[in-house]
């Protein structure tokens, strides 16, 4: 999988389907997000799913696609190496994931399964 994406973009989808707020407990007002793992499906467009035991989301986002494909991340780790690449970033996933911009680079492991992926699967898709 390879795509090219718009580096600010990209930060906001990720950091959008991590649904952090405040939700209410029975102890009052927590502090809380969703899992730290993002699905990531590269078709004609790209699509990144997240989830924990009851909840399910995903976002669209775009960017040039050159080879198709999917993977699963860290959403904090990817976040703390995309923040530090310029405008555009080509993401490659093969065994890791690559992350290059102009002058930089980060190898970041791939997550082999995402720990709710069943919930993922019965209401994303």
């Amino acid at each position: 999988m390879k795509m090219t994406v718009m580096t600010k973009d990209f930060i906001k989808s990720l950091e959008k389907i991590l649904l952090k707020g405040k939700y209410v407990t029975p102890s009052g007002m927590k502090n809380a997000q969703l899992s730290n793992y993002a699905e990531i499906i590269v078709t004609d467009c790209i699509e990144i799913r997240n989830a924990d035991n009851s909840t399910a989301i995903k976002t669209i986002s775009h960017g040039d696609i050159e080879e198709q494909g999917a993977f699963i991340t860290e959403i904090d780790k990817m976040l703390k190496y995309l923040k530090t690449m310029g405008e555009e970033t080509i993401i490659e996933s093969n065994d890791v994931i690559k992350l290059s911009s102009i002058g930089k680079k980060a190898t970041i492991p791939m997550v082999v399964v995402h720990p709710h992926i069943s919930t993922i699967e019965m209401l994303c898709t």
